[in-house]
């Protein structure tokens, strides 16, 4: 194991002594120490600096929770999601459309006063929606293929005073979640300086700000997936596979990316990768599109090719009409262009875009070093990417939000000079430590 002290005691000048110490060493050796080849924080002379980088960091990662507790986004998802909770115990259409509505009227008036309005009245959709009990109920089995997000929204309302109060709190908590990872996983790998601005970037993005105010099941989609992904790229993969096939119960579009990350785990395999025990997970993986469509007929949800229309076409006060409603190449291809330029004007696809340069760069320059599996899970993260963009060219934030997250986490994988022996840990701390003896 490659250990800079043992590195600078082989590497004394002609006259016998060290030479002189570069700035890296300095940054570096005041706030980490070295045991067994990782660097391990610890707060040693510069214990003051470690601390206000630390509290930076921590401060960073609550900055959207804060902002989704303090200003919520209302949608009129949450009516939706609201209404299959009350549908438990009120089998009427009529009873748990009204106890829906109050339900987020009340929750509405306490963060947002006036914006309960648009809710009811922004469109003609919404306007029949409110006044029809049976259009209200056709809407739910939209929402039903999610169920694992409904039982836990479920589950948070027993300690709320609202339902829709308790979709606010997953939003915010999932956020919270996602950002102590960063923080977990960035402090551990790049240490206390470099982790502090890793999760700078990914803290006070918009992204997770988007996750967090929005009462929708982003927010805990993007925390599976975090959390596979991360245990993924430590090679524990029953673990990780396991975790985003839950994530089919959360959003439906796990499906398109727990099969496009199984091609890639495929292709790791077909490369020669000695470690990879990648073709039982990609078996599980493409056992989440079974799970997913078992999940959509138990919920009714009139199958996926009403869902798709209603993608192009807009939702309707009966959805089912949409199975027979054809969708013209021109409304396609205006939804297309829409997505994206809509998606570049609002930032998200700039932000995985910029994670995508990032990872090229640490291909070109060290593709000889770079260990395999995060290169191959990118290869299918940004595959997901374009195939969403095809099926469902929609350019909300949060839409992006699974890929900057899981992009980062790779990037944290890669971007990682202290721990890697040989090329990157010897270059940094000989030409840093070492000096340039010409």
């Amino acid at each position: 194991m490659f250990r800079p002290d043992k590195l600078m005691a082989a590497r004394k000048t002609a006259a016998g002594r060290y030479p002189q110490r570069g700035p890296w060493y300095t940054f570096v050796q005041r706030g980490t120490r070295w045991r067994d080849g990782a660097s391990v924080l610890t707060f040693g002379r510069n214990r003051w600096l470690i601390a206000l980088a630390t509290t930076f960091a921590l401060l960073c990662s609550l900055v959207a929770p804060c902002i989704g507790v303090f200003s919520p986004s209302l949608n009129w998802d949450s009516l939706a999601y609201v209404g299959i909770i009350k549908s438990w115990s009120l089998p009427d259409p009529a009873d748990f459309q009204a106890a829906a509505y109050k339900d987020v009227r009340t929750f509405a008036e306490a963060v947002r006063p006036g914006a309960y309005g648009k809710l009811i009245a922004d469109s003609d959709y919404r306007r029949i929606v409110a006044a029809d009990p049976v259009a209200f109920s056709d809407q739910l089995p939209f929402y039903r293929i999610r169920p694992l997000y409904v039982w836990v929204v479920g589950a948070v309302s027993a300690f709320t005073p609202t339902i829709a109060s308790a979709g606010a709190a997953v939003s915010v908590l999932s956020a919270l979640a996602i950002n102590l990872l960063i923080v977990g996983i960035a402090f551990r790998r790049l240490g206390v300086w470099a982790g502090a601005g890793t999760v700078a970037v990914v803290g006070l993005s918009p992204l997770l700000t988007d996750l967090a105010q929005k009462s929708t099941p982003d927010g805990l989609f993007v925390l599976l997936v975090a959390v596979g992904v991360a245990l993924l790229g430590k090679r524990r993969d029953m673990a990780g596979v396991l975790v985003l096939v839950a994530s089919t119960a959360v959003r439906s579009e796990a499906m398109l990316l727990n099969a496009l990350l199984a091609l890639a785990l495929l292709a790791e395999r077909f490369a020669g990768s000695r470690k990879s025990s990648s073709l039982p997970s990609a078996i599980l993986f493409f056992g989440s599109i079974a799970v997913g469509q078992t999940i959509a007929r138990l919920a009714g949800a009139y199958g996926f090719r009403v869902l798709y229309s209603a993608t192009f076409i807009g939702f309707a006060p009966h959805p089912a009409e949409l199975a027979a409603t054809s969708i013209p190449l021109s409304v396609i291809l205006g939804a297309w262009k829409s997505g994206i330029v809509e998606g570049l004007a609002n930032a998200g696809l700039w932000a995985v875009l910029a994670e995508a340069v990032l990872m090229a760069f640490a291909l070109s320059r060290y593709h000889d070093r770079l260990p395999e599996r995060p290169t191959f899970l990118a290869i299918g993260m940004y595959a997901y990417t374009l195939a969403r963009l095809v099926l469902y060219p929609a350019h909300d934030l949060r839409l992006n939000a699974p890929v900057f997250v899981g992009m980062a986490i790779l990037l944290i994988h890669v971007a990682r000079p202290r721990h890697l022996p040989g090329y990157w840990g010897q270059r940094v701390w000989e030409r840093s430590v070492i000096g340039n003896p010409g």
